[in-house]
């Protein structure tokens, strides 16, 4: 029982969990008013390591590290990623990996992830900054391949990866094809 303050620290709560108070006025003869009930939900931890698992011109897949001391806590992770030159863009993942398509080549995109519980309570966010790889298409020579348009006829196509975006073809020993 707390008496004579207006307010009141609870410590040692667990992250990301909803709590439930009851409050009251006490009387001297030891009778109560009906109490009034307030509920609040602590922030979740934020998100583990960020891994890049695997990296291509167009896209970037994660590993989303679980968050410390969460328990059993129900939780999913907000992504808002974007560049120099386009807009953020956001949307929220169940698991624990995650992959961002439809990307830029050669161009540093800035991650941020957040762990979010009940009530849409967002954690401290993650950040991370990645570059998509860059295709130099038609003009790349790695690994002894040259894979310029006159070289690659006389290649063997299973000494590279190719990877189709459309109107050309990006030939890179370094690129994972999707």
């Amino acid at each position: 029982m707390i008496t004579g303050n207006e307010f009141v620290t609870v410590a040692q709560l667990n992250p990301g969990t909803v709590y439930t108070f009851s409050v009251f006025t006490l009387a001297a003869d030891n009778t109560s008013a009906d109490p009034v009930y307030v509920s609040s939900t602590t922030v979740p931890s934020k998100p583990g390591a960020i891994t890049v698992m695997a990296l291509s011109n167009v896209s970037i897949s994660l590993s989303l590290g679980r968050p410390v001391d969460m328990g059993v806590t129900q939780y999913n992770f907000s992504i808002i990623y974007g560049s120099a030159s386009s807009s953020d863009v956001s949307f929220n993942e169940i698991t624990n990996s995650t992959k961002i398509q439809d990307l830029q080549s050669g161009t540093n995109y800035t991650i941020s992830v957040t762990t979010v519980v009940q009530d849409g309570v967002k954690s401290e966010a993650v950040v991370l900054n990645q570059f998509t790889s860059k295709c130099e298409a038609f003009s790349r020579v790695c690994n002894g391949a040259d894979h310029r348009p006159e070289a690659r006829k006389k290649e063997s196509r299973s000494s590279f990866r190719s990877l189709d975006l459309g109107d050309r073809v990006c030939f890179d020993c370094d690129l994972q094809k999707d």
